[in-house]
Formats: C-alpha cells, sequence, structure tokens
C-alpha cells in the first residue's frame, strides 16, 4: 500500500519513498511496477518491502548499471525491468544472473530492446535463468543498434537453474554473433545440450575467426574485468569449470562472487558472514593492442566449458584461428569437453606465437595426459603472457607433473596454476617443492585431491618458508596427517604472503589445530583457514576463528595506516608537482618569447626572399642552361667513349690474331729448319754414296733455301706492321687522355 500510494508524485509520501531508495534515476512511479511484479515472484511476507529496498540499492549501487544476481526475481520483474530499460537510454550494465526469468523474462527485455533506437547496454549477464530459447536475444545481436560487449548466457558450478538450449539455439545465436561489430567477451559455460546432438554450432564459431569483414582494434570490457567480474589472468584458476556436484568448487565460485548477498558455509566456517575469502589479485591487464588483420569477430574472451565440444570441433577452431592469425584472445576456456591430447599441437603452436597475448587457459576435466601437457609446456616456456593455467583433472600423473616442475622453474610470468585432482603423487610434490624453488611468482597453488601424503607436503612446507609470492594454497583431500600440516605451521612461522590456506577433508587431529591456533597469534598476514572435514574439536576450531577475525581487523587497521603513508607520499609528491608547474610555466614563458623572436626573423628572411626574387630566378635560369650544356657533353663524352671502347676492342683482336700469326710463322720456320738440318744430312750421306743426285739434291737444297728466305722476309714484315699498330695505339691513348 505504500508503494502504490507513491505512485502520485504530488503525495506527502513520495518524498519518503524517494529516500528509502539511494537510486536516482529510478522514478517513483518505476519502483512500484517494481515492487508489484517483485511482490508477484517472491511472494512476499511483512519484511518483503525491506528485502526489495535492500535489492535496488544494491543493484543501482554502481552508476549506470542495474545488478541482481541470485534473488529469483523472476518472470515478473524481468518484464518490469524490460519496461524501464525502454525508457532509460543511460544504463550500460545489466546483469540478471541467476534469477529464474526463463524464456518469457527473457523474450520480454530482448524485445524492448529491440525497440529502443539507441541501446547502450554494454555488458549482459542472463545466464543460469533456465532459458531454453534465445530468438529474440539473437535478432537483438544481429541489429544495428547492439553495442553488447560482454555477453554472459553460461553458468557457474553452483547454480541451480542452467540455461538449456539445444543446437538449433545455438546455431541461430552464433549466427547473429558473427554480424556483432562490439562483442568482446562470450560466456556459453554450462550449456550440454549446445553440442549433444549436433556441433554445426561450434562449425559456426570457427567461421568467426576468418579474415573477411573484421572489426576495429581491441576495446575493453566496460568493468575492466573479464565476464565473471574476475581479473582476466585469475579467471579460470579457480574452480568455475569444474562438475557441478563438485562440493570444493562449488564453495569457492560461490565465495569469490562478490555479487553474492548469501553467506556460504565456508563463510561461517571462516569467521561468520563477513568473511572474506577471496584471494588478492594485482591485475596486470596488457597494453597489447595488435591489429593482425581484419576478422569477422574482435573477441576477446572465450568461455565454452562443459558444452559437449568435442576434439574435432575444437581443432577445427583452434586451426582457424591459426589460419586466419587472429592473436587477440586474452581468455580461452575448453574445460569440461573430454578432449583427447590432439588438441595440444594447434595450441602450443598459437602460444608460442610472439604475437599471443592469451592471459588465461582453462583445459581442466579433459583427456590431456602427459603428452598433451608436455606441449603445452614446451609451448609456454617461450610465451610472456599466459598467467593464469587451469589444468585441473587431466590425469596428468606424476611424469605430467615433472613436465609442469620444469615449466615452473624456465617461466616468470605463471602466476595461477591449479592442478587439482591430477593423480599426482609424493613425488609430483617433491618436483613442485624443487621448481618452486627457484620461482618467486607464483601467488596460486591448487593441489586438492592428489594423494601428496605427509612427505610430499613437508617437501613443499620447506620450500615456503622462504617463498614471498604464495598467498593462495589449496591442499584438501590431499591424505595429509599431522606431519605435513605441521610443515605448513613451521613455513607459516617465516612466510608472510600466504594469507589463504585450504587443508580441508584430511586426517589432520587435534594437535594440528593448536599448531595452527599457535601460529595464527604469530603470523597476523594469514586471515583465512579452512580445516572442515578433519578430526579437530570444535573448540579449536572457534579459537581458530576467533584468531581470524583478530587478523583480519589488524589486517584492516595496517591498511590505514598505510594509505596515510601514501597521503603523506601524495602531498609531497604534490608539492612537488607545484614546484615543477612554477618551473614548467617560466619555461613556457621563455618559449613564447623565443617564439615571438623567431616570427620576427622569419617576417624578416620573408621580406628579404621578397627582394631577392629576380635575381634568384636569373640565376636559377642560368643554372639550367648550364646543366643543359653539361649535360650535352655528358652525351658526346659517352659516345665518344663507347667509339673509342669499339675501336679498342678491334685493335685487340687484330693484335691477337697477329700475334697467333706470327707464332705460327715461328713454328713454320722451326720445322722448316729442321728439315733443312734433315735434308743437309741426307745430302752428305748423298754426297758419299752417290754423286749421281748431287745435282738434284743441290736443287732441292736451292729450293729450300728460298722457302726459307721468303718466310724469313714475311716474318719481318709482319713484325713491322705489329710495331706499326703499336705506335698508332699509344699515339691515339696519349691523344685520348
Amino acid at each position: 500500500s505504500t508503494m502504490s500510494s507513491s505512485s502520485n508524485p504530488t503525495s506527502s509520501s513520495s518524498s519518503s519513498i524517494s529516500q528509502m531508495f539511494s537510486c536516482e534515476w529510478l522514478k517513483t512511479k518505476d519502483l512500484s511496477e517494481f515492487y508489484v511484479a517483485y511482490a508477484k515472484d517472491a511472494r512476499m511476507q511483512q519484511d518483503g518491502l525491506s528485502s526489495f529496498q535492500q535489492m535496488i540499492n544494491k543493484a543501482t549501487a554502481k552508476p549506470n548499471s542495474l545488478i541482481i544476481r541470485r534473488n529469483r526475481i523472476g518472470v515478473n520483474c524481468a518484464t518490469a525491468i524490460s519496461h524501464i530499460l525502454q525508457e532509460k537510454e543511460n544504463v550500460c550494465t545489466l546483469d540478471l544472473h541467476e534469477n529464474v526469468i526463463r524464456d518469457a523474462g527473457c523474450i520480454a527485455l530482448c524485445q524492448n530492446l529491440l525497440s529502443k533506437p539507441n541501446c547502450y547496454i554494454q555488458y549482459l549477464d542472463i545466464g543460469s535463468n533456465d532459458i531454453s530459447t534465445f530468438d529474440e536475444l539473437a535478432s537483438f545481436l544481429g541489429s544495428p543498434q547492439c553495442r553488447l560487449k560482454t555477453l554472459i548466457l553460461g553458468s557457474e558450478a553452483n547454480d541451480l537453474y542452467c540455461n538449456k538450449f539445444d543446437h538449433h539455439v545455438a546455431s541461430k545465436l552464433c549466427t547473429n554473433i558473427k554480424k556483432s561489430k562490439t562483442l568482446e567477451h562470450l560466456d556459453l559455460n554450462r550449456n550440454s545440450l549446445m553440442g549433444k546432438n549436433s556441433q554445426i554450432a561450434f562449425k559456426i564459431m570457427a567461421s568467426w575467426f576468418s579474415q573477411e569483414h573484421g572489426a576495429a582494434d581491441d576495446g575493453t570490457n566496460v568493468n575492466g574485468n573479464n565476464a565473471n567480474g574476475l581479473p582476466d589472468h585469475a579467471a579460470n584458476i579457480f574452480p568455475e569449470n569444474s562438475d557441478s556436484d563438485d562440493e570444493d568448487e562449488q564453495q569457492y565460485r560461490t565465495i569469490l562472487n562478490s555479487n553474492d548477498n548469501r553467506p556460504t558455509a565456508m563463510q561461517h566456517a571462516m569467521g561468520g558472514e563477513n568473511a572474506d575469502f577471496i584471494p588478492q589479485f594485482n591485475a596486470s591487464n596488457s597494453s597489447s593492442n595488435l591489429q593482425i588483420s581484419k576478422h569477422h569477430t574482435r573477441l576477446h574472451t572465450l568461455k565454452l566449458a562443459y558444452c559437449c565440444m568435442h576434439t574435432s570441433s575444437a581443432l577445427n577452431i583452434l586451426n582457424t584461428i591459426l589460419s586466419s592469425q587472429y592473436f587477440k584472445l586474452r581468455t580461452l576456456d575448453f574445460g569440461g569437453n573430454q578432449l583427447q591430447p590432439d588438441v595440444c599441437k594447434p595450441l602450443a603452436e598459437y602460444l608460442s606465437n610472439p604475437l599471443c597475448i592469451l592471459q588465461s587457459l582453462s583445459l581442466n576435466h579433459n583427456n590431456l595426459g602427459k603428452n598433451g601437457i608436455e606441449q603445452i609446456a614446451h609451448a609456454l616456456e617461450t610465451n610472456n603472457t599466459l598467467m593464469s593455467l587451469n589444468i585441473a583433472r587431466n590425469n596428468i600423473g606424476n611424469a605430467g607433473a615433472q613436465v609442469i616442475a620444469n615449466l615452473l622453474t624456465n617461466t616468470t610470468t605463471l602466476l595461477h596454476l591449479n592442478l587439482k585432482d591430477n593423480e599426482m603423487g609424493v613425488e609430483s610434490c617433491k618436483a613442485l617443492a624443487k621448481a618452486l624453488s627457484t620461482n618467486n611468482t607464483v601467488r596460486t597453488l591448487l593441489l586438492s585431491k592428489n594423494k601428496l601424503q605427509d612427505d610430499g607436503l613437508s617437501a613443499l612446507g620447506e620450500v615456503l618458508q622462504q617463498h614471498e609470492s604464495l598467498n593462495f594454497f589449496d591442499v584438501s583431500s590431499c591424505s595429509v596427517g599431522d606431519k605435513g600440516a605441521l610443515a605448513i605451521v613451521v613455513a607459516l612461522g617465516t612466510n608472510h604472503s600466504m594469507h589463504t590456506i585450504c587443508i580441508r577433508n584430511n586426517h589432520l587431529t587435534e594437535n594440528s589445530g593448536k599448531a595452527f591456533l599457535e601460529i595464527l597469534q604469530k603470523n597476523c598476514d594469514v586471515t583465512h583457514i579452512d580445516l572442515r572435514g578433519n578430526q579437530i574439536e570444535h573448540a579449536s576450531q572457534l579459537k581458530i576463528r576467533k584468531a581470524l577475525k583478530h587478523n583480519k581487523a589488524a589486517r584492516l587497521t595496517r591498511q590505514p595506516e598505510s594509505l596515510k603513508r601514501e597521503v603523506i607520499r601524495l602531498k609531497y609528491t604534490k608539492h612537488l608537482l607545484e614546484k615543477t608547474q612554477v618551473e614548467l610555466a617560466n619555461i613556457q614563458k621563455e618559449r613564447n618569447d623565443l617564439q615571438l623572436d623567431v616570427a620576427a626573423f622569419h617576417d624578416k628572411c620573408t621580406k628579404n626572399a621578397i627582394k631577392d626574387d629576380g635575381d634568384l630566378a636569373d640565376i636559377l635560369q642560368n643554372i639550367r642552361i648550364e646543366s643543359q650544356t653539361v649535360d650535352e657533353i655528358k652525351e658526346k663524352r659517352k659516345a665518344t667513349l663507347a667509339d673509342h671502347q669499339k675501336w679498342e676492342r678491334d685493335c685487340e683482336e687484330k693484335i691477337k690474331w697477329l700475334e697467333t700469326a706470327l707464332i705460327n710463322v715461328q713454328n713454320n720456320h722451326e720445322e722448316r729448319e729442321t728439315q733443312l738440318q734433315l735434308f743437309v744430312q741426307e745430302y752428305n750421306k748423298l754426297l758419299e754414296n752417290q754423286e749421281s743426285g748431287v745435282d738434284e739434291l743441290k736443287e732441292r737444297i736451292d729450293t729450300t733455301k728460298r722457302a726459307f728466305k721468303e718466310e724469313t722476309e714475311l716474318k719481318f714484315r709482319q713484325m713491322k706492321e705489329i710495331a706499326a699498330l703499336k705506335e698508332e695505339l699509344e699515339k691515339f691513348e696519349e691523344d685520348d687522355a
């Protein structure tokens, strides 16, 4: 009745209603309609107005945002929200995750979004709402007024009402996503029907990355984080992608979800409803904005966990990404699809490419084995961007753990590592401990559900004593006893970076509980320890919980002190900036004066230039004429030089011919002399033996002498000609020089 009476803007209750709600852009009429729909969906009791007030104030806490997560608002509220959005143009974020709006609510929302000429919504989360059809949403994605950058239709591990759309709906949705020019983050996790009967949707996805009509360069999420509100590099290390019946991962995801206002069982165990179990991350978003080529999509985040995607479909997507050189992906989630090791080869090729900027990779709950992980680890040795790796439940065993240990030794960029449930043993733990002794960058290490036992945890404990970066450590369900727990306690004596430890569901006794209680009184940096599922008395757990509360309070006390020191530093910096601004003003003044002098000098030069333009024109004309004359002389000299070169070639050929002829004459002369000697010898013999042949021999001798004389004269004539030609050549060379 209070809300209905406020429908009159002039009523006295209008101001009181507006005071109840901190939102300024929701009118009283909107609140009244929303309240009636909320009453229908929630079947409120007497405290309904109070819960509605809390929901609205929380939903509108951020500017230009409407965030209502896990409130079961239902179809009626979704319709009311669609009416509100139709009138409001400043809403950029709409988050209705896990509210059971179902198909009718989704249709109402998308129809109103389509009816608006300008839709400014950039972040839309309607995951876990029991939706089975997205025809209107597909039409909206393909429309020109769509400006969505983030679309979440997937579910988390502990969600109750997952969306259930089959391959027909998924195909239509993927076809229209291809038309979107703005979508950067897409989450379709845990839609198992999408690939159950057909893989057509994944084939369409592969076509997104082909090189044709691509979009522009990179953009960022409206919130600066990934689709789940976590930093990109930490999104997949946590248990979002495990089986829905896994208690560990349900608890983690519930606790990590900052928009969930329900206290979890772990929060109660850690110190009450206000316990903060969220690991602290220092997000370092990559500044790389690479424009390789134009593609159909500009996706940075792609999540397809638990979608019944076959290995062939994953290979098709990865091979298309490689062949089209699409290197914009920062988050990739293929977990829970029972993929085979074949996908590791193209994935390793992608990771080893220097243009790769992938920051988070989730491959949990597949069948990659040791061989597949080895390929990925080898690629990561040269990769300097990946910060989060989730390979839980891949049966890597001790051999695979050794591969990961080698990777940790050779990389300094990996911050978050999930090795949960991988059949690792004591040897694996020792190998990881040895690797961590040289690696001081890993912040999160999840080893739960591996048989590490006391010996393995003891080896890790020795290394953690000096480790400076690890702050989240999980060894739940690892068959650990008091010996291993005491090794962690000893490590906490010197390690002040670790603030969260999960060691539940092991074989710890009261002795371990007392040891943890004692160390918590000395180490105030530890704020969360999960010891549930052990043989520790309830009284000791209460004392531990109290000590954790004290540590949290001490941490909150230290934060203001650090802020005060930061304020002092900033004030001093401000003083330096003011001093620098004065110096900059003086420099600017000098610069202005110098610019005036330069302008005056330029004017003077301009006047002188105008005065000398006539003389300059004549000089330029003379230069042109002389240049033409020089060019003509160059052409003539070039022709003369060509003729001279031709004559030289002819002379050289003639000299070579004469020299050859001379050599032939000399050879003939030598032959004649040889013949003459033979004839003389023969003559002497004949003279002694036969006097009758003397005359004949004399005649032959005379003939030979005459021939020899003629050849000698010919030789002298040729030598004279050669000498004359050489003199003429020398004379010509002197003339040419």
